[in-house]
């Protein structure tokens, strides 16, 4: 079982994300907001995030929040991205970033799970 941080700022579709994911067997924390993010990563030591890329203005967006993550963060973690806006993300950037897949909005369950599953199955065992 892997831990997996949505990061959605819609609370709706955060939850129906989190659900999913917990409907496939693994442990979803759901973040509606960059803003401590950084800490709830220190604290949870998630093996996955899945992060919209868009964030209201008040917040980093998805690029901003993942660049000064990885420097202060011990440790990376692969990176779903999710995103209503074709092209958001220079290649290169998202993968120095860790992104390992990217997903258009809007994102059905089973899409998100099968993504999910993709991307810890490609970057090996997740402790339990």
């Amino acid at each position: 079982m892997a831990t997996v941080f949505v990061i959605e700022d819609d609370p709706d579709v955060n939850e129906i994300w989190v659900e999913a994911i917990r409907a496939g067997g693994h442990h979803a924390v759901g973040l509606t907001s960059t803003t401590g993010a950084a800490e709830a990563y220190a604290r949870e030591q998630p093996d996955l995030i899945v992060l919209d890329i868009v964030m209201p203005l008040t917040e980093l967006n998805g690029i901003e929040f993942l660049s000064r993550l990885w420097e202060s963060a011990a440790r990376r973690v692969p990176v779903i991205i999710v995103s209503g806006i074709a092209d958001a993300i220079n290649p290169d950037v998202a993968r120095h970033l860790g992104v390992r897949a990217s997903l258009m909005k809007p994102v059905g369950s089973r899409e998100l799970r099968t993504a999910i599953e993709e991307v810890l199955r490609a970057e090996g065992p997740v402790s339990a």
